[in-house]
């Protein structure tokens, strides 16, 4: 047998990889090894193998073992195969709460944390990762990638966190409000979260959330009653998210649909802010088939407990603990992941047993867009995949998770909103998985389709979905995936400055002084003394169905030009308009326009003028090779589209904008943006170009470009009814102009009665506008790119800075009534009296009223405030004289940019005590309701801010009103000082790389680039500054380049180990395309990982120098790996991999310095110890050899050559009191070819040998009256120096004194010395040294006690006596002496406070010492008023007069005795009809009175009965809050002669004794409603069934309601939305209720008849009825009048051209409403269920009829209405009746 010799071995660490098949992290006996499973050593800890890391592959049994590794901390980890994921170890992380300094303030801040399932003594180890951020993360999850993803919910901001590092990315804002955590299902690899609701503040929504992008999708309607989530988790088994709500202690869940549920409640209160779901190593004992989740408890004042919960029942239990106090605000617990095993060796030790399992990954597939890190495709991508514009086609990746067993479908569309064109073309609809070919990315190649391009930027989805029929049946119930692409319209040649329609003015309002033929204007813009080109032409199209398409107005603008400010006007002959200064004016000598200069107008109605009654028109800007001429037909075919290849085609259209007043029904137009007079609440159908818009509004007349706006997008363009200016206003943008905008008709609100006083200038507003262009990087140009490219810059931000800061901020503005009020003139004081217009006082927003869901025409005023009755000083909103604001009529303001948050004052009423709530609610531009707040209760002039906010510029108007719909408000409450938060006006560069900021009012501003950070960063430098003074509007052009990266490799460096400290270790550097030739900021590198202790980096070269706690040594750590992160000048952040490989030398021993230890005492031969070393050199195996070389006390002592061990020669020469300390000096050396050697000097310290130590004095004495220190022990140590113990170990005196380490004798706490017992006492003491050995010694200490003269003690010292007339016995009191002679003592009660109270007499004779107590005569103790008195006692010793008398004190303790409790309260006040409203379900709402008033004199808690009374069965009475209520069957009746007075009894019990009485109830007299006589209102009101075209009309019975106090009262009838339907009307002054449904108003109508008294309180009373309507035979056949086809009670022309109109557009044959859009009106004439000319014919003869009648009556005079629409309705008819003259009709 070989024999092994001693040698050194280096560490080993090994472990097994298993195949979790149930994925619980546990193995079971079942799982086996999982074979060829890559293991590695992650040596820069950043979660991924790199070249270079250690790494083995798994054996058949799936062992591995990683040898002669040095020591040190290694992250070992596994590499799955694609398919597999790690699901062992297992970690969970979280998010904490902590403190981190900035600029040297502590703010709060975020840190991640991690912890396993290991534990050390009970605790789980947390470790911090990476760094606090101050961002306020609170929730958590981690995704397929193996990042963490982190939300901070305050910012709506959210972040990604790299789990092996720490290291925090900031991934973007979302667009919503985050209220509750996050979680993640790796099925549909979603991540999902919890969202604000809206106007509920408890209401939440589930939203999934885009991992590229951070925006949020909502799912379904969400769930009411969370108030404070506290963290969310997805069940994967149950396919749920669950919840935790901690205001209730709630568990919830939702479905993947959005529906909510509660599932338990806490089987005990819980406080936390987290949960996760729990692991298999608390749950394997556990029933299986629960949910159970691991959460902090926030109870725990350690801060390191966790509960184990049961999410369906509530159930809670203790769980483990951590290792450190944590403040944990999110918590999860993935599943699988890329989790290491830390592990520490150290040098020749073995670490084994290291397990990790993996397991197949969930079956699914995961869709990623393409993110390119730099150049124009990374610019406004935010995460998606962009195509189009700039960028082209981009790509999408779509992989399986798993191997499938068979093939795999994948189906692929893409989906655009309303089923428009998506503008993209797929590479393959398509993709096909086969288990040989399943883990090969797929890339789909999603391009722009040429053919049918996006006019604006569209996002479109991309939808895939599991093809059922021809994939793995395991595979076939994915839910279908969806991900949003966003597609861009192509790259335009778009100028910038290119000439635009600026502004149109066709006709007014019908009341206005308006006149078409001189107060129309064309307004064009371009460029500042512009020329315009040869062939430009501005262009009217017919968009009326008579004449699709014809060019109907021409003006030949060739040669024109624009003025110096860059606008061009046309006016009409004698119109009153000023144009603004610099602009160029043609003004027309002749009617209308037909005489602008050089005949360049045309009509073909030769009459001047725009206007067409009902001919709708599209207005072109155009430039023409071919002059356009009148009849010119764009549309030749009548198909509502401009013919392809026609005559547009031909045209270059510079803008183009149409104007529609008076739709009846469908239409269309060719312009692209179309602004349409929709006079009815129908919704129609528009036929449009491409990408075109339609806005509907209330209005006509007038449009005109906002600010300096170029696009086509209904933000662009203003548009609206002209009507005349009213009065002007304070503000100079609100000065002169002739027409101002009716409120209740202009698109955009903000804009409501606009002066129109800006002819020849910018529209309405200030603003800027421009376009960036992208050069090509330094490193595309470097790679062969042309320098002069330019592509438009598309998805930058661009702001207004107002405050010279350069950074986007958030701006505070006022709205404050008394701010209009001119300042005041002693002159003219009335100023101070009037009232002011307040609707567009202040710049920016606009303040007007409602009337239902209408404008009002009442302006808002700046109006004195009434107060008690009085005009106050300030001010509030005012609706023309009425302080109050309803429900039904609003305070509204509408802001021209949208703000982020809205405060508003509500008042209560200062002149009555009616309560009233303000409420303030926020609208998006959708017109949707996104936030709400309430005020508490107003009263008596009470002020309540109320404030609401969402998380970005979202709010384009608020509405503020007394909330009358809360139980007790009414609308006497008014409205003061209203403040909003908008950001700085921003906007993003579209495809073209156009911005425009609008919306400037009078300021100074500097147009600021944001250039971004990091590898998308622009290059260059934009800033201007700018000064708005009315309108002003500015243009800037920019060009930036676009960052590239710094381009580095990986490097290996060779140097040799153990460099000198300063030596400096050379770095390639790296490549930064973009620095300038002459420097500039240079690159800027930073060591992020590794092992980099001993090093520094220069931050400007990346070279690395040798500190003072360098470890280079080759055998520790041969190969030295650190990351560097090299960053430049504008961010952009790239990493390389730095290995810096030692060079081994050879080195000298390393001899252990400590001091050799030897007794003076010591032989000589004896060996004393050995000297330490080894070589460093460990793989060399060199031996060591030993060398005595010098030292004073080499000739004493001897050195063994090779074991180091040091032999005493001389014993003589040890003696510590001459020389303490001996010196050697000794080489070690190794046995290399030169050796190295170390000469150390070896210190042998010397040790003394101790003496016992022993105690001086011995016999002490002390008087008995002694106090604290007794006196002090001596000890007698012959060793100098040392320190002393003492310690009691016995005697009689141990029970009265002790003994401090100072030798100290002091007497116990409470002890006495007492002679009479103890005159004589021993103290057993020990004292002890620290010699070595140390030493002690025991000793008797005799103390002898000297007695003295005692003071007695009064017994007893306290005692009791009865309270009131209750008897007491005398109470005797007596001296107890030490000295045992009390009789010679006499005893004194001294004055005091409570004397008068007691008597007492002393003994005397054989009595002295003694007295007698006893209560005074008539005297009564009373306990509540003083429970102890305090008497005080003379003690005089009467022999020995040396002694002073002393003072004793008695306590006399009065014995309580229970008294009746008493009732306080007289009478309650109730209202004769508590419950106006109705009963309520919950007795938790009974009106409650007041609480019963109790008294008891003992305090004792007194409980009250409802035992009796008149009122008895009224009310109920609370036992312990004594909280009076009405029942919801209680009777009050103050009218009722006979009513009996209204009484209670009520009972008093405090446990002991009852009190009764008798309370009087005072009932107040209340206003009731009216009442209907339900006999005829049954009669009236019945349930009906109607048919389409039915007529009813019914007349209300005079008597069917009364009023009780015979009051005025209406009678009102509606539906469930409060109004009637459209097919009813109901005239409240006749009480006629009339109706005929129609074909498209069939269903149940649930009605409503309210009898209404008005007052202070509106009183009312409900009858319901229901009326269902049904098709009928006839539907199409008004069943009144059949020839009445509009149904408006007349027989005309119209109801004839309806149904011709309904025949040219869709032919004759059956009417069907289920294929029609809209009722066409009642065209079944004849009753046959079709449509055909007969109809026609019948409704023509049913005329001629009615005129033949009425050939010799009368002529009917008949007043036509100052109303717009008689007006057509006259034009209507001379048509038609041009239409019948001419016998082609039929």
């Amino acid at each position: 047998m070989e024999t092994l010799e001693s040698r050194h071995l280096l560490a080993a660490i090994s472990g097994e990889v298993f195949l979790d098949l149930n994925q619980d992290s546990t193995r079971q006996g079942t799982e086996n090894g999982a074979a060829d499973v890559r293991v590695y050593l992650d040596e820069n800890v950043n979660g991924r193998m790199d070249e270079g890391e250690d790494s083995v592959l798994t054996d058949s049994a799936g062992f591995f073992s990683f040898s002669q590794l040095p020591a040190g901390d290694y992250h070992v980890r596994v590499l799955p195969e694609q398919g597999l994921v790690q699901t062992a170890p297992q970690k969970t992380f979280g998010l904490l709460e902590t403190v981190t300094q900035e600029s040297g303030v502590n703010v709060r801040a975020s840190q991640a944390f991690q912890f396993g399932t290991h534990e050390v003594d009970n605790q789980r180890l947390v470790e911090l990762l990476g760094q606090p951020i101050t961002s306020r993360l609170d929730g958590i999850t981690r995704i397929n990638d193996g990042d963490l993803l982190a939300v901070d919910t305050r910012a709506n901001e959210v972040f990604r966190i790299n789990p092996s590092n720490g290291e925090i990315t900031r991934l973007g804002n979302t667009n919503v409000d985050i209220v509750g955590g996050l979680a993640y299902d790796a099925v549909t690899d979603s991540v999902y979260t919890l969202v604000r609701g809206g106007g509920d503040n408890t209401l939440r929504r589930l939203a999934s959330l885009d991992v590229n992008t951070a925006k949020a999708t909502l799912i379904g309607g969400g769930r009411s009653g969370l108030a404070s989530v506290a963290d969310i988790a997805f069940d994967p088994v149950n396919r749920r998210l669950i919840g935790f709500d901690d205001t209730d202690n709630e568990f919830f869940a939702f479905d993947t649909f959005g529906n909510g549920r509660t599932l338990s409640y806490t089987s005990r209160s819980v406080d936390t802010f987290t949960m996760s779901l729990a692991g298999s190593d608390l749950t394997a004992a556990l029933p299986a088939d629960a949910t159970y989740v691991t959460m902090f408890d926030a109870d725990d004042t350690g801060l390191v407990s966790t509960i184990l919960v049961d999410v369906d029942t509530g159930l809670v239990s203790d769980s483990f603990h951590v290792s450190q106090p944590i403040k944990p605000v999110a918590l999860t617990r993935p599943t699988t992941g890329n989790n290491s095993q830390y592990v520490e060796v150290t040098e020749f030790q073995t670490v084994a047993g290291l397990q990790f399992g993996i397991s197949p990954d969930v079956i699914g597939f995961r869709v990623r867009p393409s993110n390119p890190e730099s150049g124009v495709g990374a610019l406004g991508q935010e995460g998606l995949t962009v195509v189009g514009g700039a960028i082209g086609p981009d790509v999408v990746e779509i992989t399986l998770n798993r191997q499938p067993d068979s093939d795999v479908v994948l189906n692929l569309e893409v989906i655009a909103p309303g089923g428009s064109n998506p503008g993209v073309t797929l590479e393959t609809n398509q993709l096909v998985f086969t288990p040989d070919d399943w883990n090969q990315v797929r890339r789909v190649l999603v391009s722009p389709d040429p053919n049918n391009p996006v006019n604006v930027i569209t996002n479109i989805d991309l939808e895939i979905v599991v093809d059922r029929d021809l994939s793995d049946a395991a595979w076939i119930d994915l839910p279908l995936r969806t991900m949003e692409i966003r597609v861009l319209p192509p790259v335009l040649s778009v100028e910038l400055n290119q000439p635009v329609i600026n502004e149109l003015m066709i006709e007014a309002g019908f009341a206005s002084t308006f006149n078409d033929l001189t107060d129309q204007y064309i307004e064009l813009r371009g460029m500042p003394n512009e020329r315009l080109e040869d062939g430009t032409y501005f262009v009217a199209i017919s968009e009326d169905t008579l004449n699709e398409g014809t060019v109907e107005t021409i003006i030949d603008l060739s040669g024109q030009t624009f003025g110096a400010n860059g606008f061009l006007v046309l006016l009409q002959e004698g119109n009153s308009y000023e144009a603004a200064f610099g602009s160029r004016v043609l003004e027309s000598d002749q009617s209308g326009f037909l005489g602008l200069p050089d005949g360049i107008y045309s009509d073909d109605s030769d009459d001047g003028s725009l206007f067409r009654t009902f001919d709708n028109r599209g207005y072109f800007l155009i430039q023409s090779d071919v002059p356009p001429a009148l009849g010119d037909d764009i549309d030749t075919d009548d198909d509502q589209r401009a013919d392809d290849g026609g005559l547009l085609s031909t045209w270059n259209v510079l803008d183009a904008v149409a104007i529609q007043d008076y739709v009846f029904g469908d239409n269309f137009s060719y312009a692209p943006i179309l602004f349409a007079e929709n006079i009815s609440s129908t919704a129609r159908s528009y036929v449009l170009p491409p990408g075109g818009t339609v806005v509907e509004a209330d209005g006509f007349g007038y449009v005109g470009r906002l600010g300096d706006s170029i696009g086509s997008s209904p933000e662009d363009w203003v548009f609206g009814t002209p009507v005349d200016a009213a009065n002007g206003s304070a503000i100079e943008f609100e000065t002169g102009g002739k027409h101002e905008l009716l409120a209740s008709s202009v698109s955009q609100p903000a804009l409501a009665d606009r002066l129109l006083n800006h002819i020849g200038e910018s529209n309405f507003v200030g603003g800027a506008r421009g376009q960036i262009l992208l050069a090509p990087s330094a490193g595309a140009i470097a790679d062969g790119a042309p320098e002069d490219l330019r592509l438009p810059g598309q998805g930058i931000t661009v702001f207004a800075d107002t405050n010279d800061n350069d950074r986007l901020d958030d701006l505070t503005f006022v709205v404050e009534p008394d701010d209009v009020v001119p300042p005041f003139d002693p002159l003219d004081p009335t100023v101070q009296d009037l009232t002011y217009v307040l609707t567009n006082e202040f710049p920016g927003v606009t303040i007007t009223s409602t009337s239902g869901s209408l404008f009002s025409n009442t302006p808002v005023l700046a109006e004195r405030q009434y107060l008690s009755g009085r005009i106050s000083g300030n001010r509030v909103f005012s609706d023309g004289g009425f302080q109050q604001f309803s429900t039904f009529n609003r305070l509204r303001f509408d802001f021209y940019r949208p703000v982020k948050s809205v405060s508003i004052d509500a008042l209560g009423s200062a002149f009555t005590s009616l309560v009233s709530y303000g409420r303030l609610d926020a609208f998006n531009a959708d017109g949707d309701l996104i936030a709400t707040a309430v005020s508490g209760v107003l009263v008596n002039g009470r002020r309540e801010t109320v404030t609401l906010s969402v998380p970005s510029d979202e709010i384009v108007r608020v509405e503020a009103y007394s909330d009358t719909t809360i139980s007790g408000g009414t609308t006497f409450g008014a409205f003061d000082r209203l403040t909003y938060v908008q950001s700085e006006a921003t906007a993003v560069t579209d495809q073209d790389g156009i911005y425009e900021l609008r919306s400037l009012f009078e300021g100074d501003y500097d147009l600021q680039v944001q250039t971004g950070s990091g590898a998308t960063a622009l290059l260059g430098a934009a800033e201007h500054p700018f000064t708005v003074s009315r309108f002003d509007n500015f243009v800037f052009e920019d060009v930036f380049r676009v960052n590239t990266l710094p381009k580095t490799t990986d490097q290996v460096i060779l140097v040799d180990e153990n460099l000198p400290v300063g030596t400096e270790i050379l770095v390639q550097q790296a490549d930064d395309a973009d620095q300038p030739a002459d420097g500039g900021v240079p690159l800027l590198y930073e060591i992020i990982g590794g092992n980099s202790a001993g090093l520094v980096v220069d931050s400007t070269t990346g070279n690395l120098t040798v500190t003072t706690d360098s470890d280079l040594d080759f055998e520790t750590e041969p190969n030295r790996i650190i990351t560097m992160r090299i960053t430049d000048a504008a961010g952009a952040k790239t990493t390389n991999r730095i290995t810096i490989s030692l060079r081994d030398i050879n080195e000298a021993p390393v001899v252990d310095d400590t001091p050799l230890v030897v007794t003076e005492d010591v032989p000589a031969g004896s060996a004393i110890g050995r000297i330490k070393a080894f070589d460093p050199d460990i793989a060399f195996r060199q031996q060591l050899s030993f060398e005595l070389v010098g030292g004073e006390a080499q000739n004493d002592f001897s050195v063994d050559p090779v074991t180091g061990v040091v032999t005493l020669l001389n014993a003589d020469s040890l003696d510590f009191e001459n020389n303490t300390q001996r010196t050697l000096l000794v080489r070690v050396s190794d046995d290399a070819a030169i050796p190295a050697e170390n000469i150390v000097e070896q210190q042998i310290l010397v040790l003394n040998e101790n003496d016992r130590p022993t105690i001086s004095q011995t016999q002490f004495t002390v008087s008995e009256d002694a106090t604290g220190e007794l006196f002090r022990l001596e000890v007698d140590d012959p060793d100098e120096g040392q320190m002393h113990q003492f310690e009691v170990v016995g005697g009689v005196a141990a029970n009265f004194v002790r003994v401090t380490q100072e030798g100290a004798v002091r007497l116990l706490p409470g002890a006495e010395l007492d002679f009479e017992t103890f005159p004589n006492m021993t103290l057993r003491v020990r004292v002890s040294d620290n010699g070595g050995p140390p030493l002690a010694e025991t000793v008797n200490v005799q103390i002898s006690v000297l007695g003295v003269n005692e003071q007695p003690r009064l017994q007893p010292s306290v005692v009791q006596f009865n309270e009131g007339s209750v008897p007491s016995a005398d109470r005797i009191l007596t001296l107890v002496d030490p000295e045992q002679r009390p009789q010679d003592h006499s005893i004194e009660l001294l004055d005091g406070p409570s004397n008068s109270l007691f008597e007492f007499v002393a003994g005397t004779g054989a009595e002295a010492g003694t007295g007698t107590l006893r209560i005074a005569s008539g005297v009564e103790l009373d306990f509540e008023d003083q429970s102890v008195h305090q008497l005080n006692f003379r003690i005089t010793d009467t022999v020995d007069s040396s002694v002073a008398p002393f003072t004793a004190t008695l306590l006399v303790e009065v014995l309580n005795r229970n008294e009746n409790p008493s009732i306080t309260t007289e009478r309650v006040v109730v209202s004769e009809v508590p419950y106006p409203n109705g009963a309520p379900a919950s007795s938790d709402n009974w009106v409650i009175v007041g609480r019963i008033g109790v008294a008891d004199p003992d305090g004792d808690l007194v409980t009250t009965q409802l035992v009796g009374g008149t009122g008895f069965s009224n009310f109920d009475l609370d036992s312990n809050s004594r909280l009076l209520r009405v029942r919801p069957n209680a009777v009050f009746d103050v009218d009722a002669p006979d009513a009996p007075a209204q009484t209670l009894v009520i009972r008093a019990d405090d446990g002991t004794a009852t009190t009764d009485r008798t309370i009087t109830v005072q009932v107040n007299n209340v206003n009731e409603p009216p009442v209907f006589d339900m006999a005829m209102a049954d009669a009236t009101f019945q349930d009906r069934a109607l048919v389409s075209g039915q007529y009813l009309e019914f007349q209300l019975p005079d008597n069917m309601v009364s009023d009780p106090e015979g009051g005025n009262f209406s009678i009102r009838i509606f539906g469930q939305s409060g109004t009637l339907p459209s097919w009813m009307k109901y005239d409240i002054e006749t009480r006629t209720l009339v109706a005929t449904p129609g074909p498209f108003d069939t269903g149940v109508y649930n009605l409503t008849a309210r009898a209404l008294e008005f007052g202070p309180r509106p009183l009312a009373t409900d009858v319901q009825f229901t009326y269902t309507v049904g098709l009928g035979q006839t539907p199409f056949q008004n069943a009144r009048n059949r020839y009445d086809v509009d149904r408006n009670q007349s027989v005309a022309p119209l109801d004839a051209l309806r149904i011709i109109n309904y025949l040219e557009a869709n032919g004759p044959g059956r009417l069907e409403p289920g294929n029609m859009q809209s009722f066409p009106g009642y065209l079944d004439v004849s009753g046959n269920g079709e449509v055909t000319s007969l109809d026609a014919l019948m409704v023509i003869n049913e005329i001629n009829r009615l005129e033949e009648e009425n050939a010799g009556a009368e002529p009917v005079l008949v007043e036509i209405s100052s109303d717009d629409f008689l007006r057509r309705e006259d034009a209507v008819d001379e048509v038609l009746a041009a239409q019948f003259d001419t016998p082609s009709l039929f």
